[in-house]
């Protein structure tokens, strides 16, 4: 688990970070005066919460199973709700009418971040297997 779930991690914690400041550097070139309100905070807690929780749960070592699974869990599902939310944005670049360069990168993009969700999705569940041996 612990080569590719690096990897997948780093890719994940990346792209999320990258995609926070691009949001942040669209909202400063746009020219407009910008009021951050309540849910732009929770963007950036949502995004500090999970990366800290998929950095601690390896660590957690196999004989305390009942910590692994309280930070298993809420891992899981804030990876769904990126999820969804990758599917979403896939969804509406692909039925816009944009410029094809855009389009591929975006999508290629996207595809990269879904892929791993996905493959982190499957190793925490894996990890949280309740007859695991070791």
């Amino acid at each position: 688990m612990q080569k590719g779930y690096k990897i997948s991690f780093i890719i994940y914690s990346g792209i999320l970070i990258f995609s926070i400041l691009f949001m942040l550097m669209l909202w400063g070139a746009s020219g407009h005066k910008i009021t951050l309100k309540f849910y732009h905070y929770l963007i950036a807690l949502f995004a500090i919460i999970s990366i800290l929780l998929l950095f601690i749960f390896p660590r957690i070592s196999f004989k305390k199973n009942n910590l692994k699974f309280i930070i298993g869990i809420p891992a899981v599902v804030l990876l769904l709700l990126s999820l969804y939310y990758a599917g979403q944005n896939l969804f509406s670049i692909l039925t816009e009418n944009l410029i094809i360069g855009f389009k591929t990168v975006a999508t290629l993009f996207i595809g990269i971040f879904i892929g791993t969700i996905i493959y982190l999705i499957k190793q925490i569940l894996l990890e949280l297997k309740p007859n695991k041996t070791k």
